[in-house]
C-alpha cells in the first residue's frame, strides 16, 4: 500500500510507532504513554501551509512506507541522529542519517526503511505547495523564480548556517512550550529568504554539486577546497554530532575523516559559518534541554552523561547558551503540559 499525501505519509508513520497524539495549547505531542521509552514527536502544523516536525523516538520494529506524492514541497532539516534508507524510484539507494539536509520534491516517489533499535533526534520543516504558491509565488516572484531553479528531488546534504540557527531557536522554543502562529510564519518566512538569498549570492552552489573546487580565504592567503574535500568535512559534521557527549580532538576528526587539520578548521568555518567547537557545543547544549525537559535526571546526571567533569562548568555553558540556569530551563519547560 502506498500512500499519496504528507498528511497520509505521517499518519502512516505514527502508526508503525505506536504513537497516539496528545494536544497542548500550541501543538500537538505524539508519544506511546504506556512505552515512554519509545519517545515523542512534536508537531506544529499549519493546516496546507507547512509542518515542523521535532523528533526524538526509537524505533521497536522494523518497517518501511512506500510513497508516491501528489505535489511539490519543499523539505529540510538536520538530523542529529539516526539513520533510516531512502529507496527511490529510478534513483540511488540513500542514506538519511546525521546531517543536514535540503530538498525541493516534485511528487517523489520510492520507499523509506526504519530499523529495530535506531534513535532518531532532529528537526524538520516541510513547507507545502499551497504556501508556496500563495505566499512566496503571490509575494517574491523572484525568490520563487530562483528556488524553482533547483534540481527536483535531489536532497542536498547541506544548510546555511544562517537557516540551521533558525531551526536551533526553533528547538529551544517549542522544548520550553513558547510558540506562537505569528512567530512561527516569521519564522518559515525568514529560512525562505535565507535560503533564496543563498541561491542568489551563489554560497551554496558548491554544495550543490556544480562546481569541482570551492575557493576559500584565509586571512590573506587563499585555500581550494575539492568535492573529497568536502564530504570529509561533512562526514566530520556527522561525527562531531554523533560524538557530542565525548568530543573528538581536532588531530582525532582530522584523522579520522582523512584530511588535514588546517583544512578542517577552514573548510568547516567557510562551509558552516561557525567553528567546530561551537558547533559541538551547540549539540550538547540541545542535547542537554531534552534531558532536562523529558527525563526527571539530575543537573549532575546530566552535566556526566553530557561529557563534563562538574557540574558548574556544564551549568556555566548552559546558561550562556540559553541564558537561564538548567533548573530554571527545567522549571519553564514544565509550565505547559507535555
Amino acid at each position: 500500500m502506498k500512500v499519496h499525501t504528507s498528511e497520509e505519509f505521517y499518519t502512516q508513520l505514527f502508526k508503525e510507532l505506536t504513537f497516539e497524539v496528545f494536544h497542548t495549547d500550541s501543538f500537538k505531542i505524539y508519544k506511546n504513554k504506556d512505552r515512554p521509552r519509545l519517545g515523542q514527536m512534536i508537531r506544529y502544523c499549519k493546516e496546507g501551509s507547512y509542518d515542523i516536525f521535532i523528533a526524538d523516538y526509537a524505533i521497536a520494529e522494523d518497517f518501511s512506507i512506500k510513497y508516491e506524492g501528489s505535489s511539490k514541497q519543499i523539505r529540510f532539516g538536520t538530523v542529529h541522529q539516526g539513520i533510516s534508507v531512502v529507496e527511490g524510484v529510478n534513483r540511488e539507494i540513500k542514506d538519511f542519517k546525521p546531517s543536514s539536509f535540503f530538498v525541493y520534491e516534485d511528487m517523489p516517489e520510492g520507499t523509506q526503511h526504519w530499523k529495530k533499535g535506531q534513535h532518531f533526534k532532529g528537526i524538520e520543516i516541510t513547507i507545502h505547495q499551497k504556501w508556496i504558491e500563495e505566499v512566496v509565488k503571490a509575494n517574491y516572484i523572484r525568490e520563487y523564480g530562483l528556488l524553482d531553479k533547483l534540481e527536483r528531488n535531489l536532497t542536498y546534504r547541506y544548510l546555511p548556517l544562517s537557516v540551521s540557527v533558525v531551526l536551533t531557536d526553533l528547538e529551544r522554543l517549542f522544548l520550553s512550550g513558547s510558540v506562537s502562529e505569528i512567530f512561527i510564519d516569521a519564522k518559515i518566512l525568514e529560512c525562505t529568504a535565507l535560503l533564496t538569498w543563498e541561491l542568489k549570492s551563489g554560497e551554496m552552489k558548491p554544495y550543490l554539486g556544480r562546481h569541482d573546487l570551492v575557493e576559500i580565504k584565509i586571512g590573506k592567503r587563499y585555500m581550494f577546497l575539492s568535492g573529497k574535500d568536502i564530504k570529509c568535512i561533512r562526514k566530520a559534521k556527522e561525527l562531531i554530532e554523533i560524538n557530542c557527549c565525548s568530543p573528538m580532538t581536532i588531530e582525532a576528526l582530522s584523522e579520522a575523516v582523512g584530511i588535514n587539520q588546517q583544512k578542517l578548521k577552514a573548510g568547516f568555518s567557510a562551509m558552516y559559518k561557525t567553528t567546530i567547537w561551537k558547533h559541538a557545543n551547540s549539540i550538547r547544549m540541545l542535547n542537554a534541554a531534552n534531558l532536562l525537559s523529558s527525563t526527571e535526571k539530575s543537573v549532575g546526571e546530566i552535566a556526566l552523561h553530557l561529557g563534563y567533569s562538574n557540574i558548574s562548568s556544564f551549568s556555566g555553558k548552559f546558561k550562556e547558551y540559553f541564558l537561564m540556569t538548567p533548573l530554571e530551563y527545567r522549571k519553564k519547560s514544565r509550565q505547559k503540559p507535555f
